[in-house]
């Protein structure tokens, strides 16, 4: 495919192939540059056009995607799909009025576009516009009674109403209608921020053993164990998602984590040492790895991965008060000091605030 790409300049079908490729690899940044090298719009085809958009989206440059779906829309403007295209893009930008008026425009030049109506719905909940999203999700069950993505809608509408019980029902009428995975992780989910469960895992276990170990399923349960503490089965579930997938980064970050949990720090050396290897360009992976040469007593190595965390991940504060804690603990006082003033004056919240709070406290 690359050579493809290579020997056919300009030309899109190779470009697309090999972005989408790229994607498949956990490769974002070598398939935005690839879109880029087609995406004049002006030229092309409007289902190049809209498939540049569609790669870029998926590799997280919202922007440009934003770009190339408004240059489709305005050459076919009542097209729904491309409108429902463009929606996605501006809620994924937290643009939720515009995307508001945008499937406006979708459901009148056709009526019977689902998703453009499940897109209003999910817009009106992150607007707030709580009443008006559970009385549009509630008719759309009615008028589309089969259709899972309705259903996920009338979930989230009764999430957002913290009507819980009746939002895990939804949920499990989704998964009735083909939703999959994704409606048994929001079940969990609603589970867990209910807090009356002592297992709300349990559905994706099940999930889980009735999908052959699907491994999706799998990433996702250990990630649940991961967010509630469960030390012991999170770390279980990365060592056997490592055995199957020893090049995966996300897993084998996690699994340094629960290991650096757990007081084994040279192991999770050693697995984050090939996560970083794998995702040079990632900040958390970095910050993983930092802190462990902290726990580990190499202050210089970590403070040079956690300022390299930083400045790939500047607005997580996690990372700033784990720089800011190594440097206190080097002696670099004055400069931790600095980091942690800039921090708290910005009133984000992150898990360790109220230790980044004791810490200036001490400084």
């Amino acid at each position: 495919l690359e050579r493809a790409y290579e020997n056919n300049p300009g030309e899109a079908a190779p470009a697309l192939l090999v972005a989408n490729q790229y994607l498949e690899d956990a490769r974002p940044l070598d398939a935005i540059e690839v879109a880029r090298s087609i995406a004049d719009g002006e030229t092309r085809d409007l289902s190049v056009v809209r498939s540049v958009g569609r790669v870029l989206y998926a590799a997280g440059a919202i922007e440009e995607a934003q770009e190339q779906f408004e240059i489709a829309v305005e050459r076919s403007p009542q097209t729904a799909a491309l409108l429902v295209d463009l929606t996605r893009s501006l809620m994924a930008q937290g643009k939720f009025a515009d995307a508001l008026v945008i499937t406006e425009r979708a459901i009148t030049a056709d009526p019977t576009a689902v998703q453009a109506q499940v897109l209003q719905v999910l817009t009106y909940i992150s607007m707030g516009r709580l009443a008006e999203a559970d009385e549009r999700s509630a008719f759309l069950v009615q008028s589309y009674p089969a259709n899972s993505q309705v259903a996920l809608a009338r979930a989230e509408a009764l999430v957002a109403a913290r009507r819980y019980d009746e939002a895990i029902t939804a949920f499990r009428d989704a998964q009735g209608k083909g939703a999959g995975l994704n409606a048994v992780v929001r079940e969990v989910q609603v589970r867990i921020t209910r807090g009356t469960d002592d297992a709300p895992e349990q559905p994706l276990v099940d999930w889980v053993a009735a999908n052959g170990n699907d491994v999706g399923g799998r990433k996702v349960l250990a990630e649940m164990y991961q967010q509630q503490g469960k030390r012991k089965p999170a770390r279980q579930a990365y060592k056997e998602l490592v055995e199957e997938l020893p090049d995966d980064a996300v897993v084998l970050n996690n699994l340094a984590v629960e290991l650096q949990y757990a007081g084994n720090l040279e192991q999770a050396l050693v697995h984050a040492q090939k996560a970083r290897e794998l995702r040079p360009q990632s900040g958390s992976i970095a910050d993983t790895l930092g802190w462990i040469y902290r726990d580990l007593g190499d202050l210089a190595t970590a403070v040079r991965h956690l300022r390299e965390a930083r400045s790939l991940m500047p607005q997580n504060g996690n990372i700033s008060y784990h720089l800011a804690a190594t440097l206190a603990e080097a002696g670099a006082a004055d400069e931790a000091r600095e980091i942690l003033e800039e921090l708290l004056s910005m009133n984000t919240v992150f898990a360790s605030r109220a230790e980044a709070v004791e810490l200036l406290a001490r400084l």
